[in-house]
């Protein structure tokens, strides 16, 4: 997948009203659920669920549905690399994001501010595969990487990802 999005900086805000963020909290719960189902829930046509959730991925509110899977069943384990670059210049930061792009075990970079200036995100069947695209990685950066921590990650949790879950919890209820 080529989904790239980057946060920080200033936010362009986008005002959306009690519908819409019920719907958000709903698909938030759960993104398989139909508009007509959505619908139901919420006492509304679903033609006007189905032109709502139109509108919130136009203006760029719902960006993806994410299918949330355990890959420890399929064989595949979670890793995470923290790295210290001397300096992140600009065609570096292109340099690191066009490597992690093409590379089909990296599933996550993200630029950080201290102490690491990067995170990238791998799966693989191995750590020696892990281990391998680190190497990758230090060969590419010729000698940028001042350090770097790794970390296995065991068990990943879902927590929320609707920044208004609990408000709308008190207007559902």
């Amino acid at each position: 997948s080529n989904f790239q999005k980057s946060y920080g900086g200033e936010p362009n805000k986008i005002e959306i009203d009690s519908i819409d963020k019920k719907i958000i909290n709903l698909i938030n719960q759960n993104s398989r659920l139909t508009n007509s189902e959505i619908g139901i829930k919420l006492n509304l046509n679903y033609k006007t669920i189905q032109l709502r959730i139109k509108k919130m991925e136009e203006r760029g509110i719902i960006e993806a549905y994410r299918t949330w899977m355990d890959f420890s069943k399929l064989g595949v384990s979670y890793y995470k690399a923290m790295i210290k670059l001397k300096k992140l210049e600009k065609d570096d930061e292109e340099k690191v994001l066009e490597f992690c792009k093409n590379h089909p075990n990296i599933i996550y970079l993200l630029t950080c501010v201290w102490p690491w200036d990067i995170e990238m995100e791998v799966q693989s069947e191995s750590e020696k595969i892990f281990l391998e695209i680190l190497r990758e990685f230090r060969e590419l950066m010729n000698n940028q990487i001042i350090d770097y921590e790794t970390l296995t990650i065991t068990e990943e949790y879902k927590l929320d990802y609707c920044p208004f879950s609990r408000e709308l919890l008190k207007i559902l209820k």
